[in-house]
């Protein structure tokens, strides 16, 4: 298992991160809990809140149960405008799925193919490391997938003061149902006021067709797309830190990529980048640069320079964070300092080279120097799509900078990550369409060898599975479940695959493998096996299988079962004593509560087999029952990053964040054992690291995914 790079899934913090996650895969099916009348209505209601009772919730909402962990309530105490605000407020320590949430869910006729504002104002009261509150809005498509999609999670609200936040969204043309609303993860109180939904128009769609890069192409792009890492993420300036990123790369795509020659590509690149970074230099070779001028007086003066804590530009979770540090000129050492302004991060861009200032002078006006050429027209709005092919590019550029400059296990992987940028550069230019260049993106990032790396693309292609289960098994692809109806047809558990669709399954699964990023044979091989499964409703499969005498019969399967009827594979009750005196526990599906109940049955347990093979779904503490020690996680540490290209030493923070599990009783005395695969990964093994460094049982099974630490999403144009 590679080190964690943070805080795992159970902490604090990471219960909540994983909290807003639920809310994506819970919402689809409030639906039917909520008892919301068909059609859902075109226009909003009561976006101030004005109409319904003190204390009761408000008409023209919705608030889903969460167990009775949170109150929806109109509230009249110091509302943003008006007399009256709405109020999410937790009545105890909520579970890690539960969240607070107040919605409304609209038809999304009128809407479709427009860019959408959803603005608010939201004020918090949380207890410190209590939770936060966040905006969301969600749009569904036919056969449950998912358009857009936004809960603020990268962008947490806790302030204590009224304040105004918005998201923005492009409406599917066949999107059927928006839905939007507030919610509050963890404990405290949050409150909305102020609601509008406004129409922005329809947004140009970019759809230029494929078409293959030139060798002088690909040496072009290659320039750019580094000079675009070191600006954007490292070049402290105000113009680099405010840039519209997806804009200004698929605009500069087109610059850059027709140079001719050397020369050319030089002064292509000053010109692209002379707003954003006016102090960067770009030079032929033989070219020498001026030495960096130095303000005479020093006084009243800063330097600013980029720290990143894991990256965090995107405000893609709230661990990690990328911050401007500003620190007084005076008395600061010009040449002593690594990161100074008069040392300027010297890179090979290819043919070119560039020197990027990764300091700046600043006064109070900003950094230096000042621009005081009047701000560019308010741009067009563009929607992004990977049908086109320089949306694409942009994608690739932005994708392979952010692991270029943040990927912490370059030096275990042993990636060609540059090799990796030529490849998907040359495919994302001649891709057919948006499904092509996602198995683009998933190609490069199967380079990463990362369980945890996974491409979302826009839309999904929905999610139905075939009414079995395949799993490995011994070298060969075996039925380990069906559903009844396909028992009755005469497919049964132990029958292997020897063909798909006619092809050997050996060659498909593989293929299916090498666009998956793992970092263990088991988890590859998990992850292919549920995409054989899954696909767009009604897809169809043709298995061959053999049975145990040897007989092969070809069956043609759709794909039909969603994720509440899929087939599963058969095990145990959650809790069940399977022997006189040996008691199995399914960690994947048992709750806190039933755990705990079964504490004193545990206890006198002559042995206990405890099942992770998945995801836990409980706590760690009942760990505390297995030995009479303080039991110590690994450690949770976020990489500190202040230079390019992982050249500086990497700092760490949060050295002292670990579990501390102190002893409990009573203990469980009997023999223990714990059952665990290749889908055991990130919280898992976090619960599997201190069962193998403290021996609290037997390991049997396989090894698991070998990935640990917490997801950062990254938004790609296009909607990856």
């Amino acid at each position: 298992m590679r080190p964690s790079a943070t805080i795992p899934f159970m902490h604090l913090r990471s219960r909540f991160l994983a909290a807003a996650a639920a809310l994506l895969l819970a919402l689809p099916t409030l639906h039917a809990q909520t008892a919301l009348p068909p059609p859902p209505p075109t226009a909003p209601q009561n976006l101030d809140f004005e109409q319904g009772t003190p204390g009761s919730p408000p008409p023209g909402w919705h608030s889903p149960a969460a167990n009775g962990a949170y109150t929806v309530k109109i509230a009249t105490d110091a509302a943003k405008s008006g007399k009256r605000c709405v109020v999410v407020e937790s009545q105890r320590a909520p579970a890690p799925r539960e969240f607070g949430n107040v919605m409304q869910v609209l038809d999304a006729t009128p809407y479709r193919g427009k860019r959408l504002r959803y603005r608010a104002a939201v004020r918090t009261d949380i207890p410190q490391d209590g939770g936060y509150a966040g905006l969301w809005l969600r749009v569904d498509r036919p056969e449950h997938r998912i358009g857009f999609f936004d809960n603020m999670q990268g962008r947490p609200i806790t302030e204590k003061d009224w304040r105004v936040y918005e998201i923005v969204a492009d409406i599917d043309e066949d999107a059927e149902r928006i839905n939007f609303g507030m919610m509050l993860i963890g404990e405290g109180k949050a409150w909305l006021d102020d609601v509008s939904l406004a129409d922005l128009g329809k947004p140009l769609v970019r759809a230029a067709p494929p078409r293959a890069l030139t060798p002088r192409g690909l040496e072009n792009l290659v320039a750019l797309a580094r000079m675009i890492g070191y600006v954007r993420h490292f070049h402290p300036s105000d113009e680099a830190a405010k840039m519209d990123w997806n804009r200004f790369t698929v605009e500069a795509i087109g610059w850059v990529e027709p140079a001719r020659n050397d020369d050319d590509l030089a002064r292509l690149l000053r010109d692209a980048f002379a707003l954003v970074a006016p102090t960067a230099r770009v030079l032929t070779r033989g070219e020498r640069a001026p030495p960096v001028a130095v303000p005479k007086d020093l006084a009243g003066l800063q330097i600013v320079s980029w720290v990143h804590h894991g990256f965090g530009q995107d405000g893609a979770t709230p661990v990690y964070k990328s911050v401007r540090m500003v620190r007084p000129a005076a008395g600061f050492d010009l040449d002593k300092e690594p990161v100074s302004p008069i040392h300027p991060y010297a890179a090979e861009l290819g043919g070119v080279s560039s020197l990027i200032p990764i300091a700046l002078f600043q006064d109070a006006r900003g950094t230096l120097p000042h621009r005081d050429t009047p701000p560019p027209p308010e741009p067009l709005p563009v929607r992004y799509s990977g049908n086109d092919r320089a949306t694409r590019l942009t994608a690739v550029i932005l994708a392979w900078n952010v692991f270029e400059h943040f990927y912490p296990y370059f030096d275990a992987v042993k990636a060609d990550w540059p090799g990796e940028l030529r490849k998907a550069l040359t495919s994302a230019a001649t891709d057919p369409d948006d499904a092509a260049f996602a198995i683009t993106l998933r190609r490069m990032t199967a380079a990463l060898q990362d369980g945890h790396a996974h491409i979302e693309m826009p839309g999904g292609t929905g999610s139905y599975s075939l009414p079995l289960v395949l799993t490995w098994v011994e070298g060969q692809i075996v039925v380990t479940a069906v559903a009844t109806p396909l028992a009755d047809a005469g497919v049964l558990p132990g029958e292997v695959v020897v063909k798909i669709d006619g092809k050997p399954a050996s060659d498909v699964v593989a293929s299916m493998e090498s666009l998956v990023s793992a970092a263990t044979p088991q988890w590859r091989r998990h992850i292919a096996l549920i995409e054989l499964c899954h696909g767009p409703k009604d897809s169809e499969i043709t298995l061959d299988l053999k049975d145990p005498a040897g007989d092969v019969k070809s069956v043609t399967l759709p794909r039909t079962e969603t994720f509440q009827t899929a087939v599963r594979e058969k095990r145990p009750r959650a809790v069940e004593e399977i022997r006189p005196g040996i008691q199995y526990v399914d960690l994947t599906r048992v709750t806190d509560d039933e755990l705990q109940h079964a504490v004193p049955a545990l206890a006198e347990a002559k042995g206990i087999v405890f099942d992770l093979r998945g995801y836990p779904n409980v706590r760690p503490d009942f760990l505390t029952h297995l030995s009479d020690k303080h039991l110590l996680s690994a450690q949770w540490r976020v990489p500190v990053i202040t230079m390019p290209d992982g050249r500086a030493p990497r700092t760490y923070e949060g050295e002292h964040e670990r579990w501390d599990l102190p002893p409990s009783t009573p203990r469980f005395g009997g023999k223990i054992a714990f059952l665990t695969d290749g889908s055991a990964i990130s919280y898992a093994e976090s619960i599997m690291g201190i069962v193998e460094a403290y021996k609290l049982g037997e390991i049997v099974g396989e090894p698991t995914a070998g990935t640990n630490g917490d997801i950062n999403r990254i938004r790609l144009p296009g909607g990856y």
